[in-house]
């Protein structure tokens, strides 16, 4: 019946990457053939603005101006991220600026064309309280002709050092504003050269960095002044003329051989896009096992498809198809259940995931038994489920959580040995939703919902693949998973 997903993590929020039509401002210099120029028009605050509430208040010099690109990023001493901005537009949080680790430095960041021009002050609201001491910076860029969009956003978290280098930018325009970040707990320096930068606390860090009109993927490096410390640094770029990317988590479960059984380190090293380097579960972010060894849960050669559309992922600007000749299989027979799990940094309130699966789960037997989940530590998730329907292999989603009762879906049947696409919903407010896709014809087979009754309404921070409960039944079965999308925004369906 219903198993909890014991698992723990931050907080993270994030939506998909998307462009809006921007306003052409004429300005003086020549922009690279078919892209438009970018010019900084204004840096705020001059100085940490935040009170520790779950807003920043920034005062501007002057008016945003009408459908100039504003990017924002916060430097924050809570696993927080941006929701809002009061700018009259709607604020874009990057998920893949998400980063953060237990010294209290986390950083996330996002961005708005404003629809008319604002004098401020400009309030960023947060998902929770942003802790005190943190900072929110605004810059401003008027473009001289073309609509940007996001190119490419990536972050992660650096261990003690006498330097930070920030992170290295992926193009795929010609012409990019790159706006990088870092969150440090000692005093900073400058950084390098080609890089414009500030910083906003003349004790202690964050600092700010960017480069106009570039194709250059050098990193900023900032030095400290004195000792050595950890930071969370965050970059993204925007072209007018860039493919764009999309901002969630990939993962193709390559790079090991058949049998290997799973470990975190493998599983950091098959996912792309969402925060990965200097990773730990135990931090809120990165994978994590629930056994070791994982008996159960193992790579596999196979022949899974590849995705029906492929993706340029945000983190690498890489465009992924997906693995054609690998999977992660989860044995039911072994007398113990197992699960790896990803830490999301930073909230989302609704959060959507797909994956190809296969499985030989016999129809006959009728135990519910965990694929895969995505959900909060305090007890809100949606787990898919395969259990045997009038004699053949079905699909289905659990709802759980809080004091309330558990929900199940309508089962959807299924082939077995049968490669199939699920795509899966968490909203806390609503419930979860689901449905299975054939490879052959990319249409639904079926589908179902189950209602979020007594939840809380914490957001997911957490993704499950394995069982994350036990039925004391282990049939002779294996389930294999390829090829899952991640993402933050919730979008539904998440089709391949």
């Amino acid at each position: 019946m219903g198993k909890a997903l014991r698992l723990f993590a931050v907080l993270l929020f994030s939506v998909a990457c998307h462009a809006q039509i921007m306003q052409q401002v004429v300005m003086s210099g020549a922009p690279a053939t078919g892209a438009g120029n970018f010019t900084l028009v204004q840096t705020a605050p001059s100085s940490v603005g935040c009170s520790g509430s779950t807003t920043c208040s920034i005062a501007l010099p002057s008016s945003l101006g009408s459908g100039h690109l504003v990017a924002i990023q916060c430097y924050m001493t809570s696993p927080v991220s941006v929701t809002s901005v009061n700018a009259g537009g709607t604020l874009v949080p990057v998920f893949s600026t998400n980063s953060g680790n237990n010294e209290s430095l986390w950083s996330a960041g996002g961005y708005i064309y404003p629809s008319t021009s604002t004098a401020g002050p400009i309030v960023v609201t947060a998902t929770g309280s942003i802790g005190s001491g943190s900072t929110c910076v605004l810059r401003e860029y008027s473009v001289s002709s073309g609509a940007p969009v996001l190119d490419w956003a990536h972050a992660s978290f650096k261990a003690g050092t006498t330097s930070v280098t920030g992170e290295t930018p992926a193009y795929s325009g010609t012409n990019d504003l790159v706006v990088q970040s870092n969150n440090t707990n000692y005093q900073i320096t400058t950084a390098v050269s080609g890089y414009t930068d500030g910083k906003f606390d003349a004790a202690n860090g964050p600092g700010w960095a960017d480069q106009l009109n570039t194709t250059s993927t050098t990193a900023p490096t900032w030095t400290v002044a004195s000792g050595s410390g950890s930071a969370a640094t965050n970059g993204m770029a925007f072209a007018t003329n860039a493919t764009p990317c999309t901002d969630e988590l990939f993962v193709d479960w390559s790079g090991s051989t058949s049998g290997t059984v799973a470990t975190a380190a493998l599983a950091n090293s098959s996912s792309f896009g969402m925060t990965i380097a200097g990773a730990s579960f135990s931090q809120g972010f990165g994978w994590g096992v629930s056994n070791d060894p994982m008996t159960a849960m193992t790579y596999q050669s196979a022949s899974p498809p590849a995705l029906h559309t492929p993706v340029r992922i945000c983190g690498d600007g890489l465009t992924h198809s997906g693995s054609t000749s690998f999977t992660m299989q989860y044995n039911f027979a072994t007398p113990v259940v197992e699960y790896l799990h990803y830490g999301i940094p930073n909230p989302s309130p609704v959060t959507s995931y797909g994956e190809f699966i296969n499985t030989t789960y016999p129809g006959s037997d009728t135990q519910n038994h965990d694929v895969s989940g995505v959900g909060s530590t305090l007890n809100n998730f949606v787990t898919l489920q395969v259990v045997g329907n009038s004699g053949s292999p079905a699909l289905q989603i659990e709802c759980n959580g809080g004091s309330g009762t558990t929900n199940f879906s309508s089962p959807v049947n299924i082939s077995g040995s049968t490669w199939y696409w699920v795509t899966i919903q968490n909203n806390p407010s609503t419930g979860g939703r689901f449905s299975v896709y054939s490879t052959s014809t990319w249409s639904s087979i079926g589908s179902g919902v189950c209602t979020a009754s007594g939840w809380n309404t914490n957001a997911a921070d957490t993704f499950q693949v394995g069982q994350g409960g036990g039925t004391g039944d282990f049939p002779s079965a294996v389930i294999q998973h390829a090829n899952v999308r991640l993402n933050p925004s919730g979008v539904y369906p998440l089709v391949p």
